[in-house]
């Protein structure tokens, strides 16, 4: 995932807050994956990442991020589509979709809870995306929904 913005404002965290990553889930080992960097994941665990922003040369272009700790705000939308996990912004529009068929045979994509703590560095875009420099991952809070947003995964779940 490659985040990017008209002007990456840096952001710190004023308590602990929700936000949701995707991960691909092996089947039978149930090993979590990142599936653009293949780095594995386990639930519990407190992850940090340095972030690196480039910044646009002109003004018409934007700043990215291509290093850090990519994750989802719980504005942004998700739909579960067959082996598939559809993630959009609150305006309907598409960000990214994440599906078993694209990657190993015997992964399929879930939705993972995770915090980040108060004090912690981010990045957000107007498309919900974040970029921080520190997260626990949680849970797996990944129903079968309709379209819906993040941080109504975790009450359908439980």
């Amino acid at each position: 995932m490659c985040w990017r913005a008209f002007k990456a404002e840096k952001k710190i965290a004023q308590k602990d807050f929700n936000v949701y990553k995707v991960l691909m889930r092996n089947v039978e080992s149930n090993l979590l994956i990142s599936p653009f960097m293949y780095f594995p994941y386990c639930l519990g665990e407190e992850y940090k990442a340095e972030i690196h922003v480039e910044e646009a040369i002109f003004p018409y272009e934007k700043d990215t991020i291509n290093k850090g700790l990519h994750c989802y705000s719980e504005e942004c939308m998700v739909k579960d589509v067959y082996k598939s996990i559809a993630v959009g912004n609150a305006y309907g529009q598409n960000i990214e979709c994440y599906t078993s068929e694209f990657y190993r045979l015997g992964t399929s994509p879930v939705v993972i809870k995770c915090t980040i703590p108060k004090g912690t560095a981010y990045y957000e875009n107007s498309n919900g995306e974040i970029v921080t420099e520190k997260y626990t991952l949680d849970k797996i809070v990944h129903p079968s929904i309709e379209l819906d947003k993040f941080k109504n995964l975790e009450e359908r779940y439980e």
